[in-house]
């Protein structure tokens, strides 16, 4: 939460609709009993997009042996990833295993604040 304070305090019609977008996936990373305890958001799909736009995001990657798990109980629809090479495949996915924070924070507070982000 500390960290997204300058959100808060833009104020403006896109920084009040990211938070308004956010407000159920931050209450479920927060207070559902099956979510992670974290008074904050996840941004998966925004942090794939900031990757694709600006590669300097990316700070590590690897290849690795990647598919979607359909039959499982408890994990039906996830994707698998074998970082140790348990199943013995071929890689088939290029996957990024480590972000740059900063410079993802950066572009989403630009973002949000229409290009007037403090940098």
């Amino acid at each position: 939460r500390d960290e997204l304070e300058p959100v808060f305090e833009m104020r403006n019609e896109i920084s009040e609709f990211y938070l308004a977008a956010n407000a159920g996936a931050w209450e479920f990373m927060r207070a559902h009993p099956h979510g992670p305890g974290i008074d904050g958001i996840s941004h998966p799909d925004a942090l794939t997009i900031a990757m694709a736009i600006d590669e300097g995001v990316i700070r590590a990657r690897g290849r690795f042996f990647v598919d979607v798990e359909t039959r499982g109980e408890l994990t039906s629809g996830y994707s698998v990833v074998d970082t140790f090479g348990v199943l013995e495949r071929k890689p088939n996915a290029e996957v990024v295993v480590r972000a740059d924070k900063e410079r993802f924070k950066r572009m989403l507070f630009d973002l949000l604040s229409g290009g007037r982000a403090e940098p």
